[in-house]
């Protein structure tokens, strides 16, 4: 597992976290989630800066297929914002976990697969402000734009 602190750059202190897990790199798949924010951070674009560093690292460095995310059906906030992510439902794992209270909960999974990362990832760059995006985050996304420039380039032209 690879876990990442959010960092509120103006207070210092820590926003949420966030994690990679799970990565298989012979199946190329990686899974993406553990997140938790301070109740002060939700519904603002926190969540999706950290996600689109973590989205553009997983498919452009470690270059996976599918970034895989699940969250119990019964918080639709996390839904919502798995699915403002792009990502796509993939079906509902029926008494998956235990959860707090011992009884059995269903989970929902969702994924984002390596050809719709250009769509997912232009949606979080436009809900973001430049603000938000922290240097190393517009590195990646000016990386995987020139790939996406190179790989057009180089398709064959259809039949």
């Amino acid at each position: 597992m690879i876990a990442f602190a959010v960092i509120d750059e103006a207070t210092g202190t820590v926003a949420g976290t966030t994690s990679l897990y799970d990565f298989v790199p012979d199946q190329s798949r990686v899974e993406l989630g553990m997140t938790f924010f301070g109740r002060k951070y939700w519904g603002r674009n926190v969540n999706a800066a950290s996600k689109l560093a973590l989205l553009s690292f997983a498919f452009e460095e470690l270059l996976v297929h599918r970034v895989t995310l699940r969250c119990d059906v019964r918080n639709v906030r996390s839904a919502a914002a798995i699915l403002k992510l792009g990502a796509s439902l993939d079906g509902v794992l029926r008494g998956y976990r235990r959860g707090h209270d011992g009884s059995r909960v269903d989970c929902a999974i969702y994924s984002i697969l390596e050809h719709e990362w250009p769509h997912s990832r232009a949606g979080l760059v436009h809900r973001l402000t430049p603000a938000d995006l922290l240097p190393e985050v517009t590195e990646l996304i000016e990386y995987s734009e020139q790939l996406v420039r190179d790989d057009a380039e180089h398709a064959p032209l259809p039949a």
